[in-house]
């Protein structure tokens, strides 16, 4: 079982249909989406440490554990393809074949896992009169260190010879009561309802992002991928790396806290006001 998400070993190798320029060009997009979604995430998680307000919401931490692995993901994975692509063959050997494996099998599970503890948090949440249980902050935080822990374990388990991390070649195959007056229940009404639009984008971006490779991995388990050109067979692999930028766009644009206190969109403000 292939569980490399890789690009070609040595396209020199292949039937060499497209032209390097062509594969230049998706190595300049990766190399794209590596620089926003190294600023993007480590903004975003600089914000997220820097100020505690943020942090008393476990909605908050959470995203925070998204966050933290698709800043993994930018920086570390998107290199190994974008200059691999750029000189049109792999140029990392088998160890950073092995290595950029790891890296995007553990983010892909830890992404998948925290958008799961993120849906029972917003059940939670919504179903608790809206307050949250004592201690939820450190079982929030003692939750994500689990997610990594299993993500880490199904990462290393093809090191352990568990299945194998190879190059990845064509045709390989409650209602309640409360003292509140009504004002206050509907304004809170309002921001969860808005955190959940905003948790439903970020699900969504995920499914965008990752269902193309998703219906190509079918089709090369169930059906003949051979009249697949390469091409094709390359880019649902290059277009599920934008989800390291679907959840930092979505917090810029849907959460108001996180754009109070992002230090790039602050100082713009400040230096529009002195105007």
């Amino acid at each position: 079982m292939n569980l490399s998400i890789s690009v070609f070993t040595n396209i020199s190798q292949l039937k060499q249909i497209e032209s390097c320029h062509i594969l230049r060009l998706f190595g300049y997009y990766l190399i794209l989406l590596w620089i926003i979604g190294t600023i993007l995430n480590g903004s975003l998680l600089y914000t997220l440490i820097r100020n505690n307000i943020l942090r008393q919401l476990s909605t908050n931490i959470l995203i925070g554990g998204l966050l933290l692995g698709d800043f993994i993901g930018a920086f570390f994975e998107i290199p190994f393809p974008a200059l691999s692509l750029i000189y049109c063959r792999w140029i990392f050997t088998y160890i950073g074949c092995v290595f950029e494996a790891i890296i995007t099998y553990f983010v892909g599970c830890s992404n998948m896992y925290m958008l799961c503890l993120i849906s029972i948090d917003r059940y939670s949440i919504m179903t608790r009169s809206f307050q949250e249980p004592s201690g939820i902050i450190q079982r929030t935080y003692t939750s994500i260190g689990c997610v990594y822990i299993l993500s880490l374990f199904w990462t290393i388990m093809p090191l352990l010879g568990w299945s194998s991390y190879d190059y990845e070649i064509r045709n390989r195959r409650r209602w309640f009561t409360t003292k509140l007056n009504q004002s206050s229940v509907r304004r809170r009404l309002l921001i969860e309802r808005r955190v959940l639009h905003t948790i439903s984008f970020v699900i969504g971006g995920f499914l965008i992002a990752w269902t193309p490779y998703a219906i190509l991995v079918v089709i090369r388990a169930f059906f003949d991928a051979n009249h697949i050109s390469s091409i094709m067979d390359t880019i649902p692999a290059l277009f599920a790396k934008t989800s390291f930028i679907w959840n930092p766009l979505i917090l810029i644009v849907r959460n108001g806290n996180f754009r109070q206190y992002t230090p790039f969109i602050t100082s713009k403000h400040r230096s529009q006001s002195s105007k």
